[in-house]
């Protein structure tokens, strides 16, 4: 018996013994593996600090964005602002303000504009599915762009805060303003969206460019569904800004702010088969121009309609030599899709060091301006600077953007969207 006990015990010794080293083992091996996780941490936190502030000496001292807008709006009127400050830097003896606001009066004949949100509830309480109702006749600006090229470049008068309703005797309309962009103005533009965010900015695919414009559009009339849901004329994806800045070289700049500054400039007549042979000079100046024109167009970066689209909005003004500039209380204006951006993307709070390189102007006016009320939408906020009696009234203050109203307005387009690509394409809610 004692030695079995003995034995017994001896056993259980080499039990315990060897226990204690497997669970040694295992704590060596969980110790090393915590300490290689530490170690790929620390490490990436490293390279982490390290990109962080080589993004930040790219974006300050290089102007080139580490992020890019998900929208084109945004791009130009940050553009605008910079171009107009950097002008105003090179110009002699100028102590004025780097950004220039231009008065609704002062550019023309102007419309009373209309807000962006058109009435969903006709389509929310019908079923039917007829052509009648609202977001089936969604309009796009887009449409009508390519024919307000020179005629819808006026100013709006300041439109009220929530959505007016028609008067007989309203203003005159964009068709009483003939200022257009001089080339120079977009040349510079197309300059800056390319070298700043055109290694990063890409094209919308086909249905959120649909709801862009319908959400912008301040028409009413009904149209076919082929235009209100009409797609990117560009491939989607694709980087649309990224090389136009090897095409607007220096030289070429050059002769376009020389032909912008001499006031003088001759737009291209119609050649007549007993017409003179133009210079070299002149064929050198329309060449220029053809190339701005190409290069704003629908076909190449779009920026030409979105020009219109922001000016007919309220949000750019021309001014008579064709500079491109902010309207006086563009703020008001904003779409809700360019507010909620801001507060997702490049807006004061999200990008405090600025990467996604939209002007420090824009951010601070619309951050001055538009209060975002969590679960609510967003509330424009008055200041004692404001003159306009829109914004004085009974409107100032209240939410003017509603978060559930615009989610309810764009998924019914979409799907309105989605169900008209799948009809034309043949294939229905089963396929073919």
């Amino acid at each position: 018996d004692a030695r079995t006990d003995e034995l017994m015990n001896t056993i259980a010794e080499a039990s315990t013994r060897n226990a204690n080293e497997k669970s040694s083992v295992r704590e060596k091996r969980h110790n090393d593996r915590f300490l290689e996780r530490c170690a790929k941490t620390a490490e990436v936190k490293k390279e982490a600090a390290f990109v962080f502030e080589m993004e930040k000496i790219q974006t300050s001292h290089l102007g080139r964005a580490a992020f890019g807008p998900s929208s084109l709006c945004a791009l130009v009127l940050s553009a605008v602002v910079a171009t107009t400050a950097a002008a105003t830097d090179l110009a002699p003896e100028n102590d004025g303000p780097k950004v220039s606001l231009v008065d609704d009066s002062e550019m023309g004949g102007g419309k009373d504009v209309e807000d962006d949100k058109p009435e969903e509830e006709s389509e929310v309480e019908s079923d039917d599915g007829s052509d009648e109702s609202d977001d089936e006749d969604m309009p796009l600006s887009s449409l009508v762009g390519s024919k307000r090229i020179a005629t819808s470049t006026c100013n709006s008068n300041s439109p009220p805060l929530k959505r007016p309703k028609r008067s007989d005797n309203a203003t005159a309309g964009p068709a009483d303003c003939t200022n257009v962009p001089s080339p120079y103005s977009l040349a510079e533009i197309l300059s800056h969206v390319s070298l700043t965010h055109g290694h990063l900015f890409r094209e919308p695919s086909h249905s959120d460019f649909a709801w862009q414009q319908r959400h912008r559009s301040t028409l009413t009339a009904p149209l076919p569904r082929e235009v209100m849901f009409k797609g990117n004329p560009r491939k989607p994806g694709s980087l649309s800004f990224e090389n136009v800045r090897f095409v607007l070289d220096d030289e070429r700049m050059s002769r376009l702010r020389a032909e912008a500054s001499s006031h003088d400039s001759e737009r291209m007549p119609p050649l007549q088969p007993t017409s003179p042979q133009p210079n070299d000079e002149t064929m050198q100046k329309w060449n220029d121009e053809w190339i701005v024109g190409h290069l704003s167009s629908d076909d190449v970066t779009g920026l030409r309609h979105e020009i219109d689209v922001l000016v007919n909005l309220g949000l750019l003004a021309i001014e008579a030599n064709g500079k491109l500039v902010l309207a006086r209380g563009w703020e008001r204006r904003v779409p809700h899709q360019i507010l909620d951006e801001m507060k997702d993307e490049w807006g004061t709070d999200m990008d405090a060091h600025n990467l996604f390189c939209i002007h420090d102007s824009i951010k601070s006016s619309l951050n001055d301006r538009w209060e975002y009320i969590g679960g609510e939408g967003w509330r424009f906020t008055v200041s004692g600077d404001d003159d306009d009696e829109a914004v004085n009234g009974d409107d100032g203050g209240c939410i003017v953007f509603k978060d559930e109203e615009y989610r309810l307005r764009k998924q019914i387009f979409v799907e309105n969207y989605t169900n008209w690509v799948g009809e034309k394409s043949g294939m229905g809610e089963f396929g073919v």
